[in-house]
């Protein structure tokens, strides 16, 4: 094979082996090794030319020291490692020094000096492979490659003895076999390591969409699921993910909602109507959770429809937690206006009630207006209780809360109800031995348990049960006292149940005494010890109303009430 020919073939070397690597491992140190191989290559051309221009004679030794450098350059970045200014400085002036003493050395000496820097940078990129081999981040094509490297060094030799015995042909061609090795080699460590790199991508994408709490389901633009997460299987049934592929969403929506629900019909059709905005729904499913979907359209480069993503997310604590702040607000706000306006009207009353007596008073005994009178005031301290209610609901914040026995407190209490419950209910009361030491106001206390089981009692007018219970639980590492009453009587709906707590709401009959703000005192009072206050309650199965409060022990400061 002649020069000519060689040449030709190192510029299809150049471009099938050198431009990949080029192009998928710019990063990854494919543009040193590619450039390092294309200075082996001009070096190449320089001889071939150089008897017809004799210039170019010095960019042997340039590109010569350039070529063993780039490999071991790319060998470093190909490493992850950072390359050392010094060995840039050091390269130069070797590559300089080359081209100032070629002129006044022999042949034999140029050739050995070239070999040697080759050999030394072969090794040294050769070192650097292995121990990237080691790493996790190796593989077997790394393996390969570094032990792959010293041929560049036997090759660089066999290349110096060729052109000293003037068999120059046979030097280039040993060359051209020798970068089509090592420049493979080289080439499939970049793809090797770009596959791994995107193999990691997809586990990492995979770990992700698996471990994400919210649920996740991509389907085809048929509407045909391809990928559904843990958390929306669970969501949905116990079924597993996989369980779910080629089945569709409608299929999903009915297990998710239950079917026939208008949410699930709704969410249904506009999931199949989405094209490009985001469509969002809310499902109330029959087991009081709530569910929030959102269905977004995925989208080719082109614009056209490939699938959709819906994410769904359980929002049923959310929901209550903002139903609780909403109904809090709302009673904060209420509070401070029937407070304001309560207070200035008793003021009034306190007038009307005291000129009322006087006049009472100065009248004869057997006067026709002393009935009057009577009723006047009866009628005014009835309205001073209405707005003594309203104060205490306005009020924030127990009056005297103190340490109290609960035991005696309550046997004491419920002792001077039981005739206001009535001959044909049945009170049941427990009360845990353990049960302690409560921190409350009396009055306040005694004003919400006497409230709720007057509120039972009326609830089972007609005969029943009431359970009142008193036990020490324990909730998110605070210990409370839990007081549940209970009883088997009317129930009452969802709706009913979200609003019991707002003022002056009452399912009583009209013109009862009732005022519909008994249980927002107790709401009140309850929360403003710290504690917390919940109703459970079914049409027809009765009503349980449970309350919790903080606990108090008795220490040298505080003394119990009993």
């Amino acid at each position: 094979m002649n020069e000519q020919a060689l040449l030709l073939a190192g510029v299809v070397f150049i471009a099938f082996l050198a431009a990949p690597m080029i192009w998928f491992g710019a990063a990854n140190g494919g543009v040193a090794w590619s450039a390092g191989w294309i200075c082996l290559f001009l070096s190449g051309v320089c001889v071939v030319l150089a008897e017809t221009w004799p210039a170019l004679r010095a960019g042997y030794p340039i590109l010569g020291t350039a070529f063993p450098t780039l490999i071991w350059i790319g060998t470093r970045q190909f490493a992850g490692r950072s390359v050392p200014r010094s060995v840039l400085l050091a390269a130069s002036l070797a590559a300089l020094l080359r081209v100032g003493l070629q002129p006044f050395v022999s042949e034999a000496a140029t050739q050995a000096t070239g070999a040697s820097l080759v050999s030394l940078g072969a090794f040294a990129a050769a070192y650097e492979m292995q121990r990237l081999s080691r790493s996790p981040r190796g593989g077997t094509p790394d393996t390969l490659l570094a032990l792959t490297m010293p041929l560049i060094a036997a090759t660089a030799c066999l290349y110096a003895w060729y052109r000293v015995s003037g068999n120059e042909a046979n030097g280039m061609f040993l060359w051209l076999l020798t970068g089509i090795l090592i420049a493979g080699l080289q080439a499939n460590s970049v793809v090797g390591r770009i596959g791994r790199a995107a193999e990691r991508g997809r586990a990492t994408l995979a770990a992700l969409f698996d471990s994400v709490p919210i649920g996740l389901v991509l389907s085809d633009a048929s509407g045909r699921i391809k990928l559904t997460n843990p958390t929306m299987a669970k969501m949905v049934g116990d079924e597993p993910a996989d369980a779910w592929k080629t089945r569709s969403v409608d299929d999903l929506l009915t297990h998710l909602g239950g079917a026939g629900t208008d949410h699930t019909q709704r969410a249904s059709h506009r999931l199949d109507d989405l094209r490009g905005d985001v469509c969002e729904e809310e499902l109330q499913l029959p087991d009081d959770r709530v569910i929030e979907t959102h269905g977004r359209t995925v989208l080719a480069e082109d614009g056209a429809i490939v699938g959709r993503l819906i994410l769904a997310r359980d929002v049923t604590i959310e929901r209550q937690l903002q139903e609780k702040a909403q109904r809090t607000g709302r009673l904060e706000t209420l509070g401070r206006l029937a407070g304001g306006i309560a207070h200035d009207f008793n003021n009034k009353l306190t007038t009307v009630i005291g000129n009322a007596a006087l006049v009472r008073s100065s009248l004869p005994s057997g006067h026709p207006q002393h009935a009057s009178l009577a009723d006047l005031e009866s009628a005014a301290n009835e309205c001073a209780d209405l707005t003594r209610d309203l104060l205490d609901f306005a009020k924030r914040g127990p009056r005297s809360a103190r340490p109290l026995e609960l035991e005696p407190f309550l046997n004491e209490l419920i002792d001077g109800l039981e005739f206001r419950l009535g001959s044909d209910v049945t009170l049941d009361i427990q009360v845990h031995p353990d049960v302690g030491t409560i921190r409350a106001d009396p009055a306040q206390l005694e004003r919400v348990i006497t409230n709720l089981l007057l509120n039972a009692r009326d609830a089972v007018a007609h005969g029943g049960w009431i359970h009142l219970a008193a036990t020490r639980v324990q909730r998110a590492e605070l210990e409370q006292i839990e007081i549940a009453i209970s009883d088997d009587g009317i129930g009452m709906d969802e709706g009913t149940r979200q609003r019991i707590f707002d003022p002056y709401f009452s399912i009583k009959a009209s013109g009862t005494a009732a005022t519909g703000l008994g249980l927002a005192i107790v709401h009140g009072i309850v929360t403003s010890h710290d504690g917390e206050i919940h109703v459970e309650s079914c049409p027809g199965q009765g009503t349980k109303v449970i309350t919790t409060w903080p606990t108090a022990e008795v220490n040298s400061g505080d003394g119990v009430y009993n």
